[in-house]
């Protein structure tokens, strides 16, 4: 997710749960008679409101369910916009006179994760790659071993994962190699309990 999609999620989660806090102190405070006991007892919806949308319910459903529509169709583009992962799923490896070669981003992962996990001291690796533009974007998530030698891992990784996937980029259009790299403890779950 990009940090333009998490500012955006911050403030709509945000200006949803001031509306819904504001709602439901609103509804505490007439239901305790903060307001007078009659408004306590009052219907949720009074007599004339109910006339009115009984005398204009021709026009004013239909503009609600089309309301409701819209509204729905924003939900469906936030929630989509939430598991949608940037870039292309598939990466140019090389292009030239005899046509271009591409490989599947799960595939090269794949390398990647078993490349990892083949270096000393790691236990476990996961591995993303996607392709925005020209630009290859590694996240490797490395799960490190004890005696937990961070710096270890993380150098075995730089200094040989990540030249062996640069490798697949050498053609005559090198593609920039953009990484993120995020260490965790390989712990046993006995050891997290004690």
């Amino acid at each position: 997710m990009t940090p333009r999609v998490d500012r955006i999620n911050r403030v709509f989660l945000i200006l949803i749960g001031i509306v819904l806090v504001v709602i439901g102190v609103l509804a505490l405070l007439q239901s305790g008679s903060v307001f007078g006991s009659a408004r306590a007892k009052s219907p949720v919806v009074s007599d004339p409101t109910a006339h009115w949308y009984g005398a204009n319910g021709t026009w004013f459903w239909p503009t609600a369910g089309a309301v409701m529509l819209v509204i729905a169709g924003l939900c469906v583009w936030w929630v989509s916009a939430q598991i949608r992962t940037q870039g292309s799923t598939r990466i140019e490896l090389d292009r030239g006179h005899d046509g271009t070669v591409t490989a599947s981003a799960a595939a090269l992962a794949d390398c990647v994760e078993a490349d990892t996990i083949a270096q000393p001291g790691i236990a476990r690796a996961r591995a993303k790659l996607s392709s925005v533009g020209e630009i290859t974007r590694l996240h490797l998530t490395l799960w490190v071993e004890s005696p937990y030698d961070i710096a270890d891992a993380v150098a075995r990784v730089t200094n040989t994962v990540l030249p062996h996937l640069s490798y697949a980029f050498d053609g005559p259009t090198p593609r920039p190699l953009r990484t993120t790299i995020h260490v965790e403890a390989a712990e046993a779950p006995a050891a997290r309990l004690r």
